[in-house]
This record gives C-alpha cells, sequence and structure tokens, in this order.
C-alpha cells in the first residue's frame, strides 16, 4: 500500500487518515494528455512542409502556442493543485483539435489554391547553413519583392543551396494561397 509523503502512514481511498493531505495520482495521466498534441504537431509540420508559406513564422507561432500553452497552464496549476483531470483532458484535447484544424488550413491553402503562379527573379544576398542534431538547414537570403521589406530568408533544398551564387538572381515560384497565405512552390537559380 502506498505511504504518505509527508507522514509516513499508508494511504486509504485518497486521502492520508493521519495529517489529511491527499494522495497523490500517478503521474501516466499527464503524459497521456501531452501525446494528445503529437499527431495535429506532426501533420501540421508535415502541412508546412509541403505548402511552404512564404513567411512561415505566423504558422509556427500558431503550431508553437497550441502545443505549448496546454503545458504551461498545467505548470502553473501545479502552484494550485486540484485533483480536476477532466478539465486537463480537455484542454488537452482542444489543443490538439486546434492543431490538427492548421495542418487543415495550411493543406487547404495550397490545395485548392488555382491562382497562376507568379514568379519573381530577386537577386541573393547572402547564403548560411544552420546545423542541427538532425541535419543542415539550407537558407538563401535574397532581396525583396514585396513593399516594406527589404530581404526575404528562404529554406531551400542543398542542391539549390549549392547553385546558388551571391550576386546571381533565383527563380522564386510563389502562389497566392486559397485563403491569402502566400506560398513557394520552388525556388531555382538561375
Amino acid at each position: 500500500m502506498p505511504k504518505c509523503t509527508t507522514c509516513g502512514s499508508e494511504l486509504r481511498l485518497s486521502r492520508c487518515p493521519d495529517c489529511g493531505r491527499k494522495r497523490h495520482s500517478a503521474p501516466g495521466p499527464w503524459v497521456l494528455y501531452i501525446l494528445l498534441l503529437m499527431p495535429g504537431t506532426f501533420v501540421s509540420l508535415h502541412a508546412q512542409a509541403v505548402y511552404r508559406p512564404l513567411d512561415p513564422r505566423l504558422p509556427m507561432a500558431f503550431i508553437l502556442c497550441g502545443f505549448t500553452l496546454p503545458v504551461m497552464l498545467q505548470l502553473l496549476s501545479f502552484l494550485r493543485p486540484t485533483d480536476d483531470a477532466e478539465r486537463w483532458r480537455r484542454v488537452y484535447v482542444y489543443s490538439g483539435v486546434v492543431l490538427v484544424l492548421i495542418a487543415v488550413l495550411l493543406f487547404l491553402n495550397g490545395g485548392l489554391d488555382s491562382s497562376p503562379s507568379n514568379e519573381v527573379r530577386p537577386t541573393v544576398i547572402r547564403k548560411a547553413i544552420v546545423g542541427a542534431r538532425y541535419g543542415n538547414q539550407y537558407y538563401v537570403t535574397v532581396s525583396s519583392w514585396r513593399p516594406g521589406r527589404s530581404v526575404e530568408n528562404l529554406n531551400v533544398r542543398s542542391d539549390v543551396f549549392e547553385r546558388a551564387v551571391v550576386g546571381k538572381t533565383v527563380v522564386v515560384e510563389l502562389h497566392k494561397g486559397f485563403f491569402g497565405l502566400p506560398w513557394i512552390r520552388s525556388v531555382l537559380p538561375e
């Protein structure tokens, strides 16, 4: 039988008979709640890889918020512990649904987009390789074609990175997006 961490008495039902402290449940359900967020997170990231947004910061911010918000709220709840597991399960389920909706939005934005492609030819300003644990990310910084911006940072494949030359132009094939979120079909060096 489990023992109370405060006074060492054997716990019966949900409270310690000597000090009245509540029995804490096993951490298993909380870990399972976090697993509810995984499908939506992975599908959202896959949607971002298939239909690469021109400015990926906004979708990525929503994905990160959808994943971290319930976890942070739960961490804050440890300051005032309650045994309302059903409420936390709902928070995690709703966040998981929001992540799936973000993925659906990204897939529909690119998949339903019937607008003609727009090719722009910006000049390569610099190239950078960002090393990561699971591989490198290749970035080409080009002059911007959008008003109010001076540069665009494009995440490209390694073969495009190798062929891109600083001072030369690249061809960026853009689409408007069904919901107005522009996305990049391809980046090719000239």
